[in-house]
C-alpha cells in the first residue's frame, strides 16, 4: 500500500486536527484528484480552493489566549457572547471539503471579494490559466465521478467568476471565464453516466454514525415545505439541498404531523428525534442540460435525545463533508471525513452566510474570521440547544400555513426540480450556455 493511500485511510470518517489544518503552505499542490502532485487537476484544485488563512481563535479555544471582549456584532440576540484572540493566527486550508472555491467572497472593506482579486492576480493566475491549458490538453482518461467532481469545482469559479466584474481585471477576468467554461464543456457526461454515478450517502449508511436517511423503512422522512432553500441558493443553485426529519414515533396521521411543524412558535423538539440536510451535486450532461446525480457533498446532522419521560434533553450536530481524494481513491465511493460539535469551524459573518472563512463585520468596518467549535456556528442559526428547523422558520405564516408540508419520495429527485428550473433561469448559467457553446435546455 502506497504512503497515499495509508493517509487517506487513516482520513476516512476521522476528525480533522487543527494541527494539521495550521501547517505552513509550501505553494505545492496536494494529490486531491490524482496522485501526482503535479497533475493538472491537482494545481487546477489548489489555485481554486487552497489558502492560507488569518483568523482569530474564540475564547473556545485555549491556544489562542490572550482574549479580550469581541469587536464584532452579535449573529443573533441569543447568541452567547465569546471573547475573542486579542492577537491573529495563521491556518493553511486545503480547500477539500465541501465548500466553494475562491473565498472568502464577501464585500468586506477595504479589500472586497479577496478571492477573486486574488485569483486574477499573478502568481495564482498564471498558475491556474497553465494548468487550465494543460488539463484541457491532457489526454488522460478521468472516470466519471473524477469528472462530476471537477466539472462542479469549475462551474463553481466560472459563477464566482461572472458574478464580480472587478473593472480593474476585466481581460484577465475574461479570458479565465473562456478557459473555465472551455474545460466545463470538455468534463460533460451522458445523462446515462450522470444517472450511475455511485449513491455514496447510500453506500455509507449505517457507518461513523450516518443514519441511512433514503431508507423509509427507518423512519426518516424527506420534506418539502416552501421550494426555496438558502442553502441552494447560497450555492448558485448548482446543488440541491434535501431535508430530511425523523419523528420520535411514527405518526398516525403523518400529514397532520408535517403540517403542525409550519408553525415555529409550536415546534415541539420532543417530536422529533433528528433532523439533517443533504446536499447533492447537479451536473451538465453533453447536450447541455442539468441533470440531479445521486452524488452527496455534505450531510449536516443533527439527533435529540429525549428523557425517561420522553421530554426532550438534548442535542448533537455531526457533519459529514466530501473529500475528493478520499471519494476518488478509495474506489467504494464514500469518502466523507466526520466533524463533531467540537470540530473548529469558522463563524458566519451572517445568519444566511453559506460561505467559507468569512471576514467578521465590526462597528468600524470588518476583522479577521473567527474560529469556533461547530456547535457554535450552528447554535447562531438553529438556537443555543439545536433544535430550532429553519425549514419551518418563516415570517410570512399567514400565507405559509395555507401550503402543506410534502412527503416527498427519497428514491428519487423530487427537490432537485425547483432548483433546476431556478438556475435555468438565471443570467450566470446563460453566461455559461454562450461561452460553452452547449445547446439551452428545452
Amino acid at each position: 500500500m502506497t504512503r497515499l493511500a495509508i493517509t487517506l485511510l487513516a482520513m476516512a470518517f476521522a476528525l480533522v486536527p487543527a494541527t494539521k489544518q495550521e501547517r505552513a503552505s509550501d505553494d505545492r499542490a496536494e494529490p486531491v484528484y490524482a496522485q501526482n502532485p503535479d497533475d493538472a487537476w491537482n494545481r487546477i484544485f489548489h489555485c481554486l480552493f487552497s489558502r492560507q488563512i488569518t483568523f482569530r481563535y474564540s475564547s473556545e479555544f485555549p491556544e489562542g489566549a490572550p482574549f479580550g471582549p469581541s469587536p464584532y456584532f452579535p449573529m443573533l440576540p441569543s447568541a452567547q457572547p465569546l471573547q475573542v484572540s486579542t492577537g491573529t493566527f495563521q491556518r493553511y486550508e486545503s480547500g477539500d471539503r465541501a465548500i466553494d472555491p475562491l473565498y472568502p467572497i464577501d464585500f468586506a472593506y477595504p479589500n472586497p471579494y479577496a478571492g477573486v482579486r486574488e485569483i486574477l492576480s499573478d502568481p495564482l493566475y498564471v498558475q491556474l490559466t497553465r494548468a487550465l491549458r494543460d488539463a484541457q490538453n491532457d489526454p488522460a482518461e478521468r472516470s466519471p465521478l473524477a469528472r462530476a467532481m471537477m466539472q462542479s469545482d469549475l462551474w463553481s469559479a466560472f459563477d464566482i467568476l461572472d458574478a464580480h466584474p472587478l473593472r480593474d481585471l476585466a481581460d484577465r477576468r475574461e479570458t479565465l471565464l473562456g478557459m473555465i467554461a472551455e474545460l466545463v464543456k470538455k468534463l460533460t457526461l451522458t445523462r446515462a453516466q450522470i444517472e450511475s454515478l455511485p449513491n455514496n450517502l447510500a453506500l455509507t449508511a449505517g457507518e461513523a454514525g450516518l443514519p441511512r436517511l433514503l431508507a423509509p423503512e427507518t423512519g426518516w422522512i424527506e420534506v418539502e415545505w416552501l421550494p426555496l432553500s438558502e442553502h441552494a441558493f447560497a450555492a448558485g443553485y448548482r446543488r440541491v439541498s434535501r431535508v430530511f426529519i425523523k419523528p420520535a414515533h411514527p405518526p398516525a396521521d403523518t400529514q397532520g404531523f408535517l403540517d403542525s411543524l409550519r408553525d415555529p412558535s409550536q415546534q415541539n423538539p420532543a417530536a422529533l428525534d433528528g433532523a439533517a440536510i443533504v446536499t447533492q451535486l447537479i451536473c451538465i450532461d453533453s447536450q447541455g442540460e442539468l441533470v440531479p446525480s445521486p452524488v452527496t457533498t455534505q450531510v449536516e446532522l443533527r439527533l435529540f435525545t429525549h428523557s425517561n419521560d420522553v421530554k426532550f434533553k438534548s442535542a448533537r450536530s455531526r457533519e459529514f463533508d466530501i473529500s475528493r481524494a478520499l471519494i476518488l481513491s478509495r474506489g467504494t465511493s464514500r469518502g466523507f471525513v466526520v466533524r463533531e460539535d467540537d470540530a473548529p469551524a469558522y463563524l458566519a459573518s451572517a445568519g444566511n452566510d453559506y460561505g467559507f472563512a468569512s471576514r467578521m463585520f465590526t462597528h468600524t468596518g470588518a476583522d479577521a474570521p473567527l474560529l469556533v467549535k461547530q456547535r457554535t456556528r450552528c447554535a447562531t442559526c438553529h438556537g443555543s440547544d439545536l433544535t430550532g428547523l429553519m425549514t419551518f422558520s418563516t415570517k410570512r405564516l399567514d400565507v405559509a400555513l395555507m401550503r402543506h408540508v410534502k412527503q416527498l419520495n427519497s428514491a428519487m429527485h423530487d427537490s432537485a426540480d425547483f432548483v433546476i428550473a431556478q438556475k435555468t433561469a438565471r443570467r450566470d448559467w446563460k453566461d455559461l450556455l454562450d461561452y460553452t457553446g452547449l445547446s439551452a435546455p428545452r
